[in-house]
């Protein structure tokens, strides 16, 4: 290769290089070179390259969301007590793009997008289980409702716990007073026989 043409071909590999934000391989690709090839004229001709950081920022400019994620695994991930499903194009999808499942499993039962005031209640309380059967569409008092009847049992369990609490401390008494009772009964028998 005669110099005139390898200096044209570094100023067209400069310009896909820093003007276009193209990678080593993708100029490589168009230009028929290896990239080995491609660094040994950059190093030869100065040619600045990007670093690391610099380089991912070039390739995905508003950061990797999604199914571009290193750590993508199909957009389901736990949160809390619920699972979350990456849609960013939902209507109703957090800052982050994720939208609850059950409320999702929901809307597909129902054939439509789920109102801002519509809850929906999973019938086992377990926040996982995601089954249609499942699941059941409430109105946010019924719901509340729900927990309270629920809070409620909670509380009379937890009153019969401490009153059960409260016998067994009474027992315990009872019982190191007996102990005590006997212990005397027998220290008077051993004085009495000789």
């Amino acid at each position: 290769m005669e110099q005139e043409e390898e200096l044209e071909l570094v100023e067209q590999i400069r310009i896909m290089y820093l003007l276009e934000k193209k990678s080593f391989p993708k100029i490589g690709k168009e230009l028929g070179m290896t990239v080995g090839k491609l660094s040994y004229l950059f190093k030869k001709y100065g040619i600045p390259t990007r670093g690391y950081k610099e380089g991912w920022k070039t390739r995905f400019p508003d950061g990797r969301f999604g199914a571009i994620a290193s750590n993508w695994k199909g957009g389901r991930r736990p949160i809390g007590k619920y699972l979350y499903i990456y849609k960013p194009d939902h209507p109703h999808a957090t800052k982050n793009g994720c939208v609850m499942e059950h409320r999702l499993v929901m809307e597909e039962k129902l054939g439509r997008i789920l109102k801002p005031g519509e809850i929906v209640h999973h019938i086992n309380g377990e926040g996982r289980d995601n089954r249609p059967e499942n699941l059941e569409l409430q109105d946010r008092s019924t719901h509340v409702h729900n927990h309270f009847a629920h809070g409620r049992d909670v509380m009379k369990l937890e009153e019969e716990i401490r009153n059960v609490k409260e016998e067994n401390k009474k027992l315990a008494i009872d019982l190191e007073e007996r102990i005590r009772a006997l212990e005397e009964i027998i220290k008077r028998l051993k004085v009495v026989r000789p």
